[in-house]
């Protein structure tokens, strides 16, 4: 197939099974019609009547003959997009283990470097995910019902660009994001406004990072900040294992990022104390802030963002919004959870060791 066709694996074998059925159906009418043309027998009469019948079971005979040659090229076609398929993941499989993040990551915990993202082994949530179903529905009826739609989730759901939980295995959702953030292409350096491409054309969990990818993001630039730059997709990809909250539903776990720069070598201090987060920022060297966006309507959702700290005492805010391409700069971490009117969550404060 050229590059930029596309093709839906399993409507093709929906489509080759429907076929299979109607050629079967064909067949069995074709032989009541054959059993209809053989009773002509009791009442014409004179020879022709054979040739009449011989006629009709040799046309059926190349009817299905034709019918079943076009399938069975079809099942051929099937097998070599499936065997294409597999040879593209042996590959990713590979190509994955070698990343940065997981070779990190198996290097660290111990992990076998085998399924990665295809197989359980490298999944805690895959092993869960009956459970996660079940307990996500409940969460989004109740949520629909009662009308609150988060930061994090409300128009991914309105505007249907989300993956319906259910639907794909973590597994496969995890190598088809990976997969297209690798298309989306390469992305290093600071990431400011996440609605704006090429961020928003990449996937975490079940949506569009534009929806829920701000504590990838935040991680990221943090990453930059420490000297220790990676590609986002390869962090994603580190998140989408470990610490997507529902597929991404309600973003990313807020305490995840400190096993992550943990791996990294990295000094990770943690504060619940919004008095102290402008000292801890002061003897960090970038911090990772997660806050609600409106301390008095919890429904609108948090927000997780990367701060780094100017020589002045003043602050870099990176990612502060969707639309935002640079970095918004305060006095101080006070002055912008005041003017903003959030919610303190919890700051992380991080350093190289």
């Amino acid at each position: 197939m050229q590059e930029n066709q596309a093709f839906d694996f399993a409507k093709a074998v929906e489509l080759r099974n429907k076929l299979k059925n109607g050629i079967t159906s064909i067949k069995g009418a074709l032989d009541r019609c054959q059993a209809m043309v053989e009773e002509c027998r009791g009442w014409w009469r004179g020879g022709s009547e054979e040739a009449l019948i011989k006629s009709f079971a040799w046309r059926k005979k190349e009817a299905l003959r034709d019918l079943e040659k076009w399938l069975g090229a079809l099942q051929r076609k099937l097998k070599e997009v499936e065997d294409a398929k597999a040879g593209q993941e042996a590959a990713l499989k590979k190509a994955l283990n070698e990343s940065p993040t997981v070779s990190s990551f198996n290097a660290k915990r111990g992990k076998p470097q085998v399924d990665t993202v295809i197989g359980n082994a490298f999944s805690s949530q895959a092993q869960k995910s009956d459970k996660m179903a079940t307990a996500y529905e409940r969460f989004i009826a109740a949520a629909r019902n009662a009308g609150i739609y988060g930061h994090c989730f409300s128009s991914a759901f309105i505007r249907r660009q989300h993956i319906p939980l259910g639907q794909v295995t973590d597994e496969a959702l995890i190598l088809g994001n990976y997969i297209s953030n690798i298309r989306s292409g390469s992305v290093k350096g600071y990431v400011n406004g996440q609605g704006n491409e090429p961020y928003s054309k990449f996937r975490y969990g079940g949506f569009p990072m534009s929806e829920n990818g701000c504590g990838v993001i935040a991680v990221h630039n943090a990453l930059v900040a420490l000297g220790k730059e990676e590609e986002l997709r390869d962090v994603a990809l580190y998140f989408d294992k470990h610490g997507a909250i529902f597929r991404g539903a309600l973003g990313t776990n807020p305490l995840e990022p400190i096993n992550f720069f943990s791996l990294k070598g990295c000094i990770v201090t943690t504060s619940l104390n919004p008095s102290k987060f402008d000292a801890l920022a002061a003897s960090s060297t970038v911090c990772v802030m997660t806050f609600w966006n409106d301390k008095n309507n919890l429904t609108r959702g948090a927000h997780t963002v990367a701060i780094t700290k100017n020589p002045d005492g003043s602050i870099e805010v990176y990612n502060y919004s969707n639309e935002n391409r640079e970095a918004k700069s305060y006095p101080s971490i006070e002055a912008m959870i005041r003017e903003g009117n959030f919610g303190p969550i919890v700051l992380l404060g991080v350093s190289n060791l």
